[in-house]
């Protein structure tokens, strides 16, 4: 007996202070759909007036069909065929099967809105769409999400802002990552093997510094490619944990090598310049890994092997 935009501010208090808790800076906009639906509804009817959607008594579609006359359907590939299909909904008074709502007719207990086609709600796809436009305009650098998303979510909204825009271009990086797996199984909530951010502070980090848990779960992260699944459980963080020490004792290092008493030191030695090539060198390594198609795990090693050389040289021990 919660209203649903009450519901909806609590996940959302909930998403944000977790968020806070892994170190996450905040969004530059926050999007709500419940205040941008005067803009879903101005989207839905451009794409209507293009011809690319059609009204029924049970909502509105995109029309997959007519949309193929100047476009691709369907773009993110082969990944997509074994995805949940386009709708949630039954056939009822589509005109064809992969078409999918992009307003929904109003329900007895549901949550709506007026609109040109009645009370309704938007459709899964079109929410994203039209608020990312009334973000960011008509064209995005990169855009992420689970694979997962890969087909129906993201294919759909390919097509509606290139419905929307009359263009082929929206999205120029495509980012999509892999499952998380816990105990050889996907993490989700149907099988009840997900481990939520409340537990990785108040369960498996108890008592320790919670700092250790965000920097210990964002080494974890970065220690897998992003396309691949990822398996977490507690070897993983104990490895995450042994870097992030490695990472600490190398600051440390540092901070004691030097004298906040001394001035700065204007005569480079030779081995200032070699610390300086290597410290160069390791910063182009790490950008060229990070433009492979954000290959983290490479560049976290090249992080490690500098840590490790800077440190050889502040203690280079006997002899």
């Amino acid at each position: 007996n919660v209203e649903p935009l009450a519901l909806a501010r609590h996940y959302e208090t909930a998403f944000r202070r977790d968020m806070a808790r892994l170190n996450v800076r905040p969004a530059d906009a926050l999007v709500r759909v419940s205040e941008h639906i005067e803009d879903i509804v101005a989207y839905i009817a451009t794409i209507e007036a293009r011809g690319l959607a059609y009204a029924t008594d049970s909502g509105v579609y995109f029309d997959v069909g007519a949309f193929e006359g100047d476009h691709t359907y369907h773009k993110l590939g082969p990944q997509g065929v074994d995805g949940e299909g386009d709708d949630d909904e039954p056939q009822g008074d589509k005109r064809a099967p992969r078409d999918f709502a992009l307003w929904k007719a109003a329900k007895g207990g549901e949550i709506s809105w007026d609109s040109p086609w009645g009370p309704g709600r938007p459709g899964w796809h079109i929410e994203c769409s039209a608020m990312t436009h009334a973000i960011f305009g008509p064209e995005l650098d990169i855009h992420s999400g689970g694979v997962d998303l890969c087909f129906p979510h993201h294919c759909n909204e390919i097509a509606q802002c290139e419905a929307h825009n009359a263009s082929d271009a929206w999205v120029k990086h495509w980012v999509h990552a892999g499952h998380l797996h816990i105990e050889g199984r996907k993490m989700s909530k149907s099988l009840k093997n997900f481990v939520s951010v409340e537990d990785l502070f108040g369960k498996i980090y108890a008592g320790a510094d919670p700092r250790d848990a965000a920097d210990d779960f964002r080494l974890f992260c970065l220690s897998q490619r992003y396309r691949s699944g990822a398996t977490f459980g507690a070897a993983r963080l104990q490895e995450a944990a042994r870097v992030r020490r490695r990472f600490r004792r190398f600051f440390a290092a540092c901070l004691d090598h030097c004298d906040p008493g001394a001035g700065p030191s204007l005569k480079w030695t030779a081995a200032s310049s070699e610390l300086r090539a290597e410290t160069l060198r390791a910063g182009e390594a790490v950008a060229d890994h990070l433009r492979n198609d954000f290959d983290t795990p490479a560049a976290l090693g090249e992080l490690l092997r500098l840590a490790a050389d800077v440190q050889r040289r502040l203690d280079p021990g006997p002899g």
